[in-house]
């Protein structure tokens, strides 16, 4: 089994994988899929399974921010309906969302929105592949791994690069060499530092929930097509409470 972990990023998408300690960007989500085998377990930060007119059910992001401290819930964000994603246009793509679902969308969701219509329409044309590619969040993910403690510091900052490496290094000790690699490997406006980042936080995520995985919803919804909709993480925190004494 590999597990690897997927950012968006402007080259397209960028993967981990620790195991074969390989860093791969590519421009679409067939090509990522199709260049690890059939049984690994990618966890990629982007919305799987929308809202629309036919089902008006997710919850994953009401939940999911109650997890979060106030001055990080805004790292997730209102998912936008499926019918919005063949807007041409930021105002066409608002005003869609907002007949539907009674309100607009951000620009920080119509600057991804094109991610989301990808990993849609490859989910909703490739059932096969629906079990190995999970939801997750970066936010959520390093928080648990730091314990369920909230980090300090954003990601863009130095202190918020050193401070998300040396939580990756506790659980792999290659995580520092393996980010340079990343650096080395790509230029900055293909891959930006955070987008390594995430992705290497979903990538032991994903080995980690084989048996520490939770999900947000427990009981996820699905939706028109019968794709689930949860936001998955692993809750290594667990492991550090103090054992009752004897």
């Amino acid at each position: 089994m590999r597990y690897v972990g997927v950012d968006g990023c402007k080259y397209g998408w960028v993967s981990v994988c620790f195991s074969t300690e390989e860093i791969i960007a590519v421009e679409n989500i067939e090509n990522l899929i199709s260049y690890y085998p059939a049984q690994a377990l990618i966890f990629i930060d982007v919305p799987i399974g929308l809202k629309s007119e036919k089902n008006k059910l997710r919850n994953c992001e009401e939940l999911a921010r109650q997890l979060l401290p106030k001055n990080r819930k805004s790292s997730i964000f209102p998912v936008p309906c499926r019918e919005s994603l063949q807007a041409e246009t930021y105002s066409e793509a608002s005003y869609i969302n907002k007949a539907i679902l009674g309100k607009g969308i951000s620009m920080q969701t119509w600057f991804i929105i094109s991610k989301i219509k990808e990993i849609d329409q490859f989910l909703v044309q490739n059932k096969q592949e629906r079990n190995n590619i999970k939801e997750s969040h970066p936010e959520i993910s390093f928080q648990f791994l730091n314990d369920g403690k909230p980090l300090k510091y954003t990601k863009k900052t130095e202190n918020g690069i050193f401070e998300r490496l040396h939580i990756l290094s506790q659980f792999k000790p290659e995580a520092e060499k393996l980010y340079k690699l990343g650096l080395k490997k790509y230029r900055r406006k293909e891959v930006a530092k955070d987008d390594l980042l995430d992705a290497m936080c979903l990538g032991i995520t994903a080995e980690l929930s084989e048996i520490y995985g939770k999900r947000i919803p427990i009981q996820p919804e699905k939706d028109e097509y019968g794709i689930k909709m949860a936001i998955h993480y692993a809750d290594f925190s667990r492991l550090h409470k103090k054992c009752p004494k004897t």
